[in-house]
């Protein structure tokens, strides 16, 4: 069962100010390449907060360039993998952290990597705290006995931070201790002004913003914007992303076949400015993934701070992210008819629209903000280390 940990009591954080701050060690993967939880790892090595509240080392672990590049092995991987296991260890025995804070991989050669790194650790006595960015752990253990033996031996004695209580479930056989909920946070650009907005647009404008893989939705978006235009709804819509296993002409050829080219259009990937003004343009952001590693999506907290409505698949953490519907509309995965009804139930409801724009930043203001995550992990790290250190202090 997760332990819920958005509250965290200040009583044992105070306790290790008492003596010296605790010595902890984070390892994390940060960008290059730009994703979901490499952008949370670099908040956490970024956060002064967090790093004046105990004495810290950061070890910034890079494998890959670029999103394509993740799950692939050759030599220089491995080449540079070594020379994180050196730097690891060299901190292990010279620093002798007091708890370490690791962004574990769930799947493939990254897990095998870290499951090696966290032997290393584990020799040194040092407890770990996870913090589990993605799903797919009772996936890994599954596959065969040896994988399982491993999955167990990794998070035997450990801590684990996840997202939200449906990733949590993820854990069942995996692992049988502390489980804290902690849902991320982003920076507000938006600010105060978006609460409670009209929206900016006479002619409804919907967004689509992730890379273009058809298990993020795409493909579905583009066939359900087909039925609401064949329905006479009028709309305009933007498609971001960077092609994947969508290409831009397949895009654009299921745009033209459904006679949808003058009211989308695809731009490609967008970053910084460019993105945020595609972001407080929309009415309405659409995100029907069904990516088998969605875990809990930052665009969802992007596109809620900039007060649009959002209309999103139930699967992964997305129903608690949207207050099991009172914060957006939930569709059924893989369901075009059901996306369909959703966006002309928003398009044909200029009121709903508003509603909604207006829960999602109040929800986003509440409990999705960059410094509620930053001292939401303080409070439990610190809780973490104070009870690990009186342990020991305990076996003296």
């Amino acid at each position: 069962m997760a332990e819920q940990s958005l509250n965290i009591s200040q009583n044992t954080a105070e306790q290790v100010h008492q003596g010296h701050k605790a010595r902890l060690l984070y390892v994390l993967k940060v960008p290059p390449p730009l994703h979901g939880s490499s952008m949370m790892n670099k908040q956490v090595a970024d956060s002064v907060l967090l790093q004046t509240s105990f004495n810290s080392r950061i070890l910034p672990m890079r494998f890959s360039k670029s999103v394509d590049d993740i799950g692939k092995i050759y030599a220089g991987k491995i080449f540079i993998w070594f020379g994180f296991v050196w730097q690891l260890l060299g901190l292990l025995y010279s620093f002798r952290p007091q708890l370490v804070y690791f962004a574990l991989s769930s799947r493939g050669a990254a897990f095998y990597k870290d499951a090696a790194m966290v032997a290393m650790i584990k020799l040194f006595g040092v407890p770990i705290v996870y913090h589990l960015h993605a799903r797919g752990f009772a996936e890994t253990a599954g596959k065969n006995a040896l994988a399982g033996v491993i999955c167990r031996f990794v998070f035997r004695g450990t801590d684990v931070i996840c997202l939200s209580s449906q990733v949590a479930d993820d854990l069942e056989g995996v692992h049988k201790g502390k489980i804290h909920v902690m849902p991320n946070g982003v920076p507000d650009f938006a600010g105060n002004g978006i609460l409670g907005r009209k929206p900016v647009n006479k002619v409804p404008r919907l967004l689509f913003l992730s890379n273009l893989i058809e298990c993020k939705g795409v493909i579905d978006f583009i066939r359900a914007l087909g039925i609401i235009n064949s329905k006479g709804l009028v709309f305009e819509a933007d498609i971001i992303g960077q092609p994947k296993d969508v290409s831009i002409e397949r895009a654009q050829n299921l745009l033209s076949e459904l006679g949808l080219e003058q009211v989308v259009k695809l731009h490609g990937g967008m970053y910084g400015e460019e993105k945020a003004k595609m972001l407080v343009n929309a009415d309405v952001f659409v995100f029907p993934t069904r990516y088998n590693n969605e875990a809990f999506p930052l665009v969802l907290l992007e596109a809620m701070q900039n007060g649009i409505a959002v209309i999103a698949n139930r699967w992964a953490a997305i129903p608690e992210i949207l207050a099991e519907g009172k914060a957006g509309l939930l569709t059924i995965p893989a369901d075009i008819e059901d996306l369909s009804l959703a966006l002309s139930l928003l398009i044909g409801n200029s009121e709903l629209m508003r509603s909604l724009q207006a829960e999602g930043r109040k929800r986003y203001e509440n409990l999705y903000t960059l410094p509620s995550f930053e001292n939401n992990l303080k409070n439990l790290l610190m809780e973490i280390s104070a009870r690990g250190r009186a342990v020991k202090g305990q076996n003296v």
